[in-house]
């Protein structure tokens, strides 16, 4: 058994590697494109328009790999070129050649739904489901900028940037079914950069809201008492 994981969609082919014994997400507006960031609680996986991805897992990011796209079906043209360790790990910690391995020949099907991206590996038959992560940013309020990132893990950062400095709130959490997203907590903490005051009862509210809409691959639409914020994918 491989003792790391991949996630978004190349997570199967390591798992289904293992049980064989076999060897070795930009913009779009299109709903068919997998084009954005993936991930669950092991990592994200990034498709960019130019056709280049980025997976990264266990505190590592694989670059330089490239895909194609036909329908429904992406398969790896390029492995991951670069491994790069977070942190102060060492560069050991980071198989370049056992990730080269594994996506050599990697093909998939997938299919969309709101937030979530389902993924069946042409070299198996398990199917398996990613949440859709990564940053949306907006303006509900004048001379506000909101940005939210949502992590594949089911926690979200909300950063506001105001005249004078920036807060960050970090500690809460959301769920998605189709589209429709749900802020289940707010967040806990929150962090100043400036000359700005960051209170983190003031964001209370947003607890149990369920007014995400998802318009587009590269669109969100919020309603709330300042009325419709539409979130544009960063």
């Amino acid at each position: 058994m491989f003792n790391y994981r991949v996630s978004g969609l190349f997570l199967m082919v390591i798992a289904s590697m293992a049980a064989c014994g076999g060897g070795g997400g930009s913009s779009a507006s299109s709903a068919s494109s997998p084009v954005g960031t993936w991930g669950n609680a092991t990592g994200t996986d990034t498709y960019n328009a130019n056709n280049t991805f980025v997976t990264s897992f266990g505190g590592c990011t694989y670059t330089g790999g490239t895909y194609t796209l036909s329908g429904n079906k992406i398969t790896v043209t390029t492995v991951p070129t670069a491994a790069t360790p977070s942190g102060t790990a060492p560069a050991a910690s980071c198989p370049l050649s056992s990730t080269q391995s594994a996506l050599t020949g990697y093909s998939a099907t997938f299919t969309l739904s709101g937030y979530t991206i389902t993924v069946t590996p042409s070299a198996g038959s398990v199917s398996t489901s990613y949440a859709l992560a990564g940053k949306w940013q907006g303006a509900p309020v004048s001379g506000e900028t909101t940005t939210f990132t949502f992590n594949g893990d089911g926690t979200y950062k909300l950063t506001v940037a105001i005249t004078g400095g920036t807060c960050d709130f970090t500690g809460g959490k959301y769920t998605a079914s189709g589209e429709l997203l749900t802020i289940d907590t707010a967040p806990t903490t929150g962090v100043a950069t400036g000359s700005v005051t960051c209170n983190v009862a003031n964001l209370a509210a947003l607890a149990g809201s369920t007014n995400w809409i998802q318009l587009s691959a590269t669109t969100l639409a919020a309603t709330d008492t300042n009325g419709t914020t539409i979130y544009t994918r960063m």
